[in-house]
């Protein structure tokens, strides 16, 4: 089966669960024998014990529970196996199969090793961390964390959009890394962004504490917090938190939001590059909403019902005109 076939890890997911392919998904014919295929059904076929796993308390009697299982799979590819897991993301447990197997196996070796989730542009990623936090990915973000996490720590690192529903854990607070900066927390949700020009920190229950530089801020439900990446200023406000967070329902809502900061997100949702053709275009605000389950002409159209931008479609790119 050819590389470039960019519906073949959908027919796979539908051939292991069972359920009927669209017409465009069923041709070429995948094969028992398939690489990819052989792949992915080995994580498929260790959901039961993962869900086990979630459950139980003690490192050893889960290792106890699931070694026999996966003993002789040792020569599995981790790093191409991982990418198949974003096809059966949807049970958000299969990241405990490798949380636990790949990471805290080396831990016992006192070597520390980072695992990194990606969520591709144009996707929205959801898993469960193995201490039951869970963490929804924005297209285009990336998730890391040790073989140290759930075992002597809680920390993982975050580029560019997530949201975290956190499990409590007083003993043993959970860290978000974004660069120099981070965020505290005990068991809570809040959505965070770490981008190039800018930080946000939104949340939405609980309490968490944003730490930068000496410089301590605590968030209470509806705050915002925002940190200007090249000035170093923050700024905190009150917003309705529910609205920066239903990204991963497929909305976006915007209030007073420049275009450039706007064409950004949609680039990561939509997989295309904007091209401003003349540099003033990208302070224009905007407000409103945008469905990502509407087609990208749709969402354009809506932006140029204001008659301050048109869009033109050039090949792979959209260019931004007056």
């Amino acid at each position: 089966m050819k590389n470039n076939d960019p519906h073949k890890f959908e027919r796979i997911a539908s051939i292991l669960h069972h359920e009927e392919m669209d017409d465009e998904l069923n041709s070429p014919e995948i094969t028992v024998e398939d690489q990819d295929f052989t792949a992915a059904k080995k994580v498929f076929d260790l959901k039961e014990q993962v869900a086990h796993l979630a459950k139980l308390s003690h490192e050893n009697d889960a290792w106890e529970k699931i070694q026999p299982k996966i003993s002789a799979k040792r020569a599995i590819d981790w790093q191409r196996i991982l990418s198949y897991a974003a096809v059966f993301f949807a049970a958000a447990l299969l990241s405990t199969v490798f949380n636990y197997y790949f990471l805290n196996k080396t831990a016992s070796t006192g070597t520390e090793v980072f695992a990194s989730i990606n969520s591709p542009r144009g996707q929205i990623t959801s898993l469960t961390l193995f201490d039951g936090t869970t963490v929804w990915l924005n297209s285009g973000s990336t998730l890391k964390y040790s073989n140290h996490f759930g075992v002597s720590n809680r920390v993982v690192q975050l580029e560019g959009e997530a949201l975290f529903e956190v499990k409590k854990d007083q003993n043993n607070p959970f860290f978000v890394e974004m660069g120099d900066s981070k965020i505290k927390v005990h068991g809570t949700t809040f959505n965070a962004k770490n981008y190039h020009a800018e930080k946000e920190v939104v949340l939405l229950e609980g309490k968490i504490e944003f730490i930068d530089k000496g410089e301590n801020v605590f968030l209470k439900p509806n705050d915002r917090l925002i940190e200007n990446i090249q000035t170093g200023k923050i700024t905190t406000d009150q917003v309705e938190a529910s609205n920066y967070s239903s990204w991963i329902g497929g909305k976006i809502y915007f209030d007073n939001e420049s275009l450039e900061d706007l064409s950004l997100r949609l680039e990561r949702w939509y997989d295309i590059e904007f091209v401003f053709e003349k540099p003033n275009i990208k302070s224009y605000k905007f407000s409103g909403v945008i469905n990502k389950d509407k087609s990208l002409d749709y969402s354009l159209r809506i932006i140029q019902l204001t008659n301050k931008v048109k869009f033109r479609k050039e090949t792979d790119k959209i260019i931004i005109t007056e």
